[in-house]
């Protein structure tokens, strides 16, 4: 190579946590970006020889590792963080969820809601986010302003705040509009098999295949959902979904908690992506997905969210540590879903959920640059031994220092570059006043 070649950002220093294929991790580590893509990663002194960059960010003694991605998330729900709590998945959804947003979601709301979640996920170290909501152009625009990646779609559920052709031409628009982004990915998102018919679902299946995207649903999710499928088809809802061509090599399958054994195979042959978003499944007590059996059966499993109303933050290193610690329990085994096995969950295997491997979750040769730098600089987190574990049962939101997506930096020092902070709280405080049952001089 060209000694001195030129690039666009230098990262020299620092643990380089690569999640690639061996888990390796570069202790003086560099990582060179030119395009919105990794072209160099390795040793800091070979980088040092071999680049010439006037932006250089000296991450020693941190950790530096892709950006974390949320596989499952209702990005605008911000506004309804703790509107009501404490309720089954039935009751919260049925008594207070949906009939809020039947009245009060507009695109005007879901672009408020969607500036706060996406300036809380940044901080948090997520470069990627998987939605489902209604009125997702205005998700979309917020998050290709703020520089964010963004895995998007015009969801639908009978009764929601807009019907099913508002729903396929807002699919057919984000097409159109996102076809060459390099950040905005459209999708298609019926809400679940229990809260949309038949021809419906089966239109939507067809959609995904017409234009070859992605298609994201809840799946399985409670024992009163696997009933209810079996009452009112005969069949279990993954054999459901697949009878109507809603199983493929692009579902992302949230939750998927009740599986048996030839379910998990279903899926796995199928190709499906699964988000596992613990926190909000322990919250709602739906119950615990059979995670180490969909990773032995080869089924890309990603950590997510949830919502901000179920979970109620938007911080993939919680979801890290829960779900490494829940399944040791489950299985009273101190082994299962070991530290490396979750960084994984929470970077490349969600890439993979995704159907984006190729493209981030790793810090590799040719991908795009997606990179966070978590700061160790704290009594919590000195010493550090094992940068994984220190990841997945050490790390907090609070302890990313810089965000770097496509090559761009949103996030340095702590500061975000590209969003408003103030103005995204202020005017969600604003919309909860007026929509919920927050008192004006409520500080929430």
């Amino acid at each position: 190579m060209d000694p001195q070649a030129p690039c666009d950002l230098l990262i020299l220093g620092g643990t380089h946590v690569l999640v690639d294929e061996s888990m390796r991790d570069i202790s003086d580590g560099g990582l060179a970006i030119r395009d919105g893509r990794i072209v160099a990663v390795g040793e800091r002194a070979a980088l040092e020889q071999s680049y010439r960059c006037a932006t250089v960010i000296d991450a020693s003694g941190k950790i530096v590792m892709p950006g974390l991605i949320n596989t499952h998330t209702h990005t605008p729900m911000t506004i309804v963080r703790g509107y009501r709590d404490d309720l089954s998945l039935n009751e919260w959804l049925e008594n207070y969820m949906w009939p809020w947003e039947h009245e009060h979601v507009n695109p005007d709301t879901v672009a408020a809601g969607s500036q706060l979640a996406i300036a809380e996920m940044v901080r948090a170290g997520i470069t990627t986010f998987n939605d489902m909501y209604f009125y997702a152009m205005s998700t979309a625009l917020v998050a290709r302003e703020a520089g964010v990646r963004a895995v998007v779609a015009e969801a639908y559920a009978e009764g929601g705040p807009h019907d099913f052709d508002y729903t396929l031409a807002g699919t057919a628009e984000l097409v159109s509009t996102f076809a060459s982004d390099p950040l905005i990915r459209p999708t298609v998102a019926p809400h679940s098999l229990y809260a949309v018919a038949e021809e419906q679902l089966a239109e939507m299946a067809r959609l995904s295949e017409r234009y070859g995207l992605p298609l994201h649903v809840h799946l399985s999710e409670t024992a009163g959902e696997v009933q209810d499928s079996l009452d009112r088809t005969g069949m279990r809802p993954p054999a459901y979904a697949d009878s109507l061509g809603l199983l493929h090599s692009r579902t992302i399958a949230a939750h998927c908690i009740h599986l048996n054994d030839d379910e998990i195979d279903l899926i796995a042959r199928r190709g499906a992506g699964v988000s596992h978003t613990p926190q909000s499944e322990m919250k709602l007590a739906s119950g615990i997905a059979r995670v180490p059996a969909m990773l032995e059966a080869g089924i890309a499993v990603g950590l997510g969210t949830d919502g901000a109303a179920s979970n109620n933050v938007l911080d993939i290193l919680e979801e890290a540590k829960a779900t490494a610690l829940l399944h040791k329990v489950v299985a009273s085994d101190p082994t299962v879903l070991d530290a490396n096995t979750v960084v994984r969950m929470a970077t490349i295997e969600a890439a993979r959920s995704l159907g984006m491997g190729d493209e981030i979750g790793s810090l590799e040769t040719g991908k795009r640059a997606d990179v966070i730098i978590l700061d160790t600089d704290a009594p919590h987190a000195v010493p550090c031994y094992d940068p994984c574990s220190h990841i997945t049962y050490v790390m907090k939101a609070a302890d990313v220092s810089t965000v770097i997506i496509e090559g761009r930096v949103v996030m340095d020092g702590r500061r975000l570059a590209t969003i408003d902070e103030e103005k995204a709280m202020s005017d969600v405080r604003r919309l909860a006043r007026q929509t919920g049952r927050q008192k004006a001089g409520d500080s929430g």
